[in-house]
C-alpha cells in the first residue's frame, strides 16, 4: 500500500449540519494537501413508498451546491466541483468514487437520513464498509481544522505497516503526535513476541520519518473497542483522530466491519478514519507467520 497522496477529496452533502461540518473539515484537509474537493448530492429515489419526499428538491439542491462550491473556491482558494445524482445514496457515492479516482471520502457520521445518539447513519456506515479508498467519518457537533494527536490502535497484522504508510502524509502535514496503542488478544499467545519485534520495527520507522510518537499497550483482554473509546474519553491531551481498518471475511472474500470496528465507528466522538488493507491473509496463523517474515525482512 502506497502513501496516501490526497489530491481528490469527495464530500457527500445533504445540507445537514453534520455534512457541513464534514465539508469544513474536508476544506481544511484540502488546504494542507493542496487537494481538490468534489461535492456530491444524491436525490434518494430508492424509496418507492414516499416519492413525495424527493419530487421537488433537484433545482434547489443544484443551486445550493453551486453556492457551496463557489464559497469553497473563494474562501479557501480550493478547486471545487459538484455533482447531483438520483438513486441509491450509497450506490451513487461508490460509483462516483470509482469514476473520479477519489483518494479520500470525508462525510458526516449522521445526516438527514436519520440520527440516533451514538450511532452512525446507515449511509455513512455502508460507505465506510464498501468504499475502496479511506473514509473519514466526522461526528456531529463541530468541524476539525487539524489533527494534532492521532490514536492508532495496532494489532499484530500484516496490514499494519501498510496502514502506517498510508497515513504517514496526514501525520506529517499536521505535524501530529502518533499514539500507537498495541493490542494483543490473550487467546493468541504467539502474538506477544511478535508485538515486541513489531514495536522495535515501528520505533525505527518513526525515527527515520521524524514522527513524534507515544506508545502504549493493552493485553488484559480482547475488549479492544471499549479500551480505545475509554482512552479517547480520558486522555489528558485530547485525541482528534482515530484510525481503524476494515477486516477481511476470508470465506466470503469480501470486506466487513468487525464488531470492534462497528463499535468504534458508532460511539467515537472524534473523527474516525477507516482504511482497507491490501494484504489479505488466509488465516490467523498464516497472518502471524507472514507478519514475522515481514518484520525480519525490515
Amino acid at each position: 500500500m502506497q502513501m496516501l497522496h490526497l489530491k481528490r477529496i469527495l464530500v457527500p452533502i445533504d445540507f445537514s449540519d453534520n455534512s457541513m461540518n464534514a465539508l469544513e473539515t474536508a476544506t481544511s484537509i484540502a488546504k494542507r494537501h493542496d487537494a481538490s474537493v468534489k461535492l456530491v448530492y444524491v436525490n434518494d429515489n430508492d424509496n418507492k413508498f414516499y416519492p413525495h419526499l424527493h419530487s421537488n428538491g433537484a433545482h434547489d439542491a443544484m443551486r445550493t451546491l453551486g453556492t457551496l462550491a463557489r464559497c469553497v473556491k473563494d474562501d479557501g482558494n480550493i478547486e471545487c466541483s459538484f455533482s447531483f445524482f438520483s438513486g441509491s445514496i450509497t450506490s451513487c457515492i461508490l460509483q462516483d468514487i470509482a469514476d473520479e479516482s477519489i483518494d479520500l471520502i470525508v462525510m458526516g457520521k449522521n445526516g438527514n437520513a436519520g440520527k440516533r445518539e451514538l450511532y452512525a447513519g446507515s449511509c455513512a456506515y455502508d460507505v465506510s464498509k464498501k468504499a475502496l479508498c479511506p473514509v473519514l467519518l466526522v461526528p456531529a457537533g463541530k468541524s476539525w481544522s487539524q489533527f494534532k494527536n492521532i490514536l492508532f490502535p495496532v494489532r499484530p497484522s500484516v496490514s499494519m505497516l501498510e496502514k502506517y504508510t498510508t497515513v504517514k502524509e496526514i501525520i506529517n502535514k499536521n505535524d501530529a503526535t502518533l499514539h500507537i496503542m498495541n493490542l494483543r488478544n490473550p487467546d493468541y499467545i504467539n502474538e506477544l513476541h511478535i508485538i515486541s519485534k513489531l514495536v522495535d520495527l515501528l520505533k525505527r520507522k518513526f525515527e527515520e520519518d521524524n514522527i513524534k510518537t507515544k506508545i502504549s499497550y493493552y493485553f488484559r483482554d480482547d475488549k479492544f473497542a471499549e479500551k480505545i473509546l475509554k482512552t479517547v474519553q480520558e486522555a489528558t491531551t485530547k485525541h482528534d483522530l482515530l484510525i481503524i481498518s476494515a477486516e477481511h471475511n476470508i470465506p466470503a472474500n469480501t470486506f466487513y466491519l468487525s464488531p470492534y470496528a462497528q463499535q468504534i465507528i458508532h460511539q467515537a466522538n472524534i473523527p474516525v478514519l477507516v482504511i482497507k488493507p491490501e494484504t489479505i491473509p488466509q488465516s490467523k496463523e498464516i497472518e502471524l507467520e507472514l507478519l514475522e517474515k515481514q518484520i525480519s525482512a525490515n
